[in-house]
């Protein structure tokens, strides 16, 4: 445990627990599975987590801002959990990172994080969803698998971000326009949505 915890950016989300209103935290990355839930009279330590602060100061500005009295103990408690589910930066969350990093660019392709659960993780039951999507839209049957010859030449796509559940029949329309172009291309650049990059906004990989 750092002598001044400093939290790293986690996910929050009003919950009830015990019947009583909480904060949960999860980390963004993914680094951990563990989710810390922290009680409502204790969520004004979370913003003093800085990394100016060791856990006595924590406790002492807590007190002054609140004006409510606090345990050490109940502090370290809080502290060594966020440690424990790697919120916290340091040592911990460094080697935790790194590890993550080089198991991500050691992996053959970039692995399908959602599969199984936004969409089927079989190919056959992934493609029977596919074709449900072109049914719900009225396309013909021979869109998608053999291309449309409305469009010559097809530079780029621009199609929606959002779950196939919702978007399935308006992606069905986009490439049925574009399928074929797909398929002749030698090289295709795809450009995603970028939820975790931070600051730069902008991650680029070499994997399939």
């Amino acid at each position: 445990m750092g002598e001044n915890p400093k939290l790293r950016p986690v996910e929050t989300q009003w919950v009830r627990h015990n019947g009583q209103p909480a904060i949960l935290l999860k980390d963004r990355l993914g680094l951990s599975q563990q989710a810390v839930i922290v009680p409502q009279a204790l969520v004004p330590l979370l913003p003093l987590c800085d990394g100016t602060r060791d856990i006595r100061t924590l406790r002492l500005a807590y007190e002054l801002r609140t004006g409510i009295p606090l345990s050490i103990s109940v502090v370290e408690n809080l502290v060594a959990g966020l440690e424990q589910a790697i919120l916290l930066e340091g040592s911990r969350f460094k080697a935790a990172y790194q590890l993550a990093l080089d198991e991500y660019r050691g992996a053959a392709f970039r692995p399908m994080a959602l599969a199984g659960q936004v969409y089927p993780a079989e190919p056959s039951a992934l493609t029977e969803q596919l074709e449900s999507y072109r049914q719900a839209s009225g396309l013909p049957q021979t869109n998608l698998k053999s291309g449309l010859s409305q469009l010559s030449e097809v530079r780029g796509l621009v199609s929606p971000h959002i779950d196939f559940a919702r978007g399935g029949p308006i992606y069905a329309e986009v490439w049925s326009l574009a399928v074929e172009a797909a398929r002749k291309a030698d090289l295709v650049l795809v450009f995603g949505t970028d939820h975790q990059s931070g600051n730069p906004g902008l991650t680029l990989t070499k994997q399939s």
